[in-house]
Parts: C-alpha cells; structure tokens; sequence
C-alpha cells in the first residue's frame, strides 16, 4: 500500500491566483420625444407636418445623467399650426430664434457623440418617422441621421412587461400618462419634448425591472377596459339645442340605471354610456366622459 505521506502536500504558495471577472458597466442609453407641427387641415403647410422640439435624456442603472433639448425653426413660408400651439404650448415665438432642423441635428449628433448610447428608445414608432419626414424636407445625408435610425419603438416591451406582471395579457393602448400613474410618478408638462423623454426613461427604467406595484397595474387595466367599452358604447356626441325631457322627467330614468348597474345586471359602462347619450340628446353635458 503506497504511503500517502510521500505525496506533496499543495502549499498555498503553489496555488495560481484567481482574477475575479471584471463586471462590466451598464451601457449608456437614451430616450427621446418630439414635437411636431400637427395638421389643423390636410393639406397645411404643403401637407408637410415638421419636427418642432426635440428632447433626448440619457441614463445609465437607471439614473439620469445628461439631457438635451432643443426648438425647432419651421421651414420657410410654413406656419406653426393652432393645434400644435394648443396641445404643447409652443408659439410661434418660440421658434423664430430657434437653430433650423438640419442644425439641431447637427447638435444633436454631437451631444450622443459624448455617450454613444447602446439603445435609443422612444415610444411608439411616430418620433422616427416624423423626424425621417422632417429630414426629408433638407435632403439631409443619410450619414448625419445615423442616431435617428437607431431609434427603437419600446411600446411592446413595455406592455410585455406589464403584462408579465400582471399575469394577464392585454392589447389596452396605454399612453405615456397611463405608465406614469404605474410608476407612482406625477407628470407636469407633459407635450414637452424633453419632459416626456425624461418620464420615458423613469418609467421604462421601473416597469423593465419590475418595480411596480400589481394592484396600480390591475386597476389601471379595469379602468382602460372600461373606457373603450364606454366609448364603444356611445352613439351620440353634439349636444341638441333644445331640451327634449326635464328634469323630473329624467329622474325616474337615473333612478333605474342606478338599480341596473348596483345589480350588475349589465355592464356599468354600457348602462353609464347610455345615460351619456341621454345627457347629450336632451342638451346636458355628459356625467362619465
């Protein structure tokens, strides 16, 4: 029998040294948002709606660490659109001192230089297409729109992840506001560029890791179910000009489909919409839209 004494004992000197894997850093990434010059009629401004604001943040494990913000110049003999004054606050002010499109591109360009975000993300696929459209209108070079094609629409990885979570399946639309109500974040100055980029990043950053709570998620899914069925379920939107019953005449009416929608005996929503259109008809204002 071999005498195991003989063998040589491994000194921890003899041990080759262990390198621990470096961990690499997150990348950069960057959420962006624009403003466009939307149609007050067809064929406005030549039908060409134009890129009016650009926004852009960039994040890295989640944290906000630079921004970028811009006007937009409108292209000559155009006019800034009254529906695009009213739904971002935008006038026309605002943009006769503004760089042109091509140039804060241009800028654009060299502040995502700085950080070469790995991703740049926006919601919905719109920002890419109105800011190609805009490039278009300068016969801009491909080369200089390099950021631009970068762009991915992170809509479905949102409701992918929502839904996940929620452990129910949902094709709702649910907008911009919607995720920040699940994130517990309360916007302000939403229809700007920049603000919407930054709630994009804040709220991608929360719903992808999981950090909502699942009784906001339910709720704001009951209540969006409910919304498109009320919509579905309304005829009527002009009010008429004369009042076609009292209100006595309505009690009675209110009366029942609150005994209706207290028994469930119907959908609360077809019953609620339905009163709406009572309310329209006879001259009122809707109660639920």
């Amino acid at each position: 029998m071999a005498d195991d004494r003989s063998k040589k004992k491994t000194t921890a000197a003899d041990k080759k040294p262990t390198r621990k894997p470096v961990k690499k850093p997150d990348p950069y990434i960057a959420f962006l948002d624009t403003e466009f010059n939307a149609f007050d009629y067809y064929d406005q401004n030549g039908g060409k709606q134009e890129i009016i604001e650009i926004g852009v943040v960039v994040m890295r494990s989640g944290k906000v660490l630079d921004g970028f913000r811009s006007f937009c110049a409108l292209k000559n003999g155009h006019t800034l659109s009254r529906r695009a004054q009213e739904l971002t606050g935008i006038l026309p002010v605002d943009l006769e001192t503004a760089p042109s499109f091509p140039e804060v591109i241009e800028q654009m360009n060299v502040f995502l230089d700085m950080y070469n975000p790995h991703y740049i993300y926006a919601y919905g696929p719109e920002d890419r297409t109105q800011l190609l459209k805009t490039a278009s209108l300068y016969n801009i070079a491909k080369a200089e729109l390099y950021y631009i094609y970068k762009i991915k629409d992170i809509m479905k990885d949102l409701a992918d992840a929502i839904a996940v979570n929620s452990k129910k399946k949902t094709k709702l639309s649910l907008s911009l506001k919607d995720m920040c109500k699940l994130c517990g974040i309360d916007p302000e100055g939403m229809h700007d560029a920049y603000n919407d980029a930054l709630y994009l990043g804040k709220c991608s950053d929360k719903i992808l890791n999981n950090q909502m709570d699942p009784d906001k998620i339910r709720k704001l899914l009951a209540d969006k179910t409910w919304l498109s069925g009320y919509r579905q379920a309304r005829h009527f939107k002009e009010k008429r000009d004369e009042l076609l019953l009292d209100d006595e005449q309505l009690r009675p009416i209110r009366y029942a489909i609150d005994r209706l929608i207290a028994e469930g005996q119907y959908h609360d929503y077809q019953l609620q919409a339905f009163w709406d259109d009572l309310m329209i008809v006879t001259g009122r204002e809707p109660e639920y839209d």
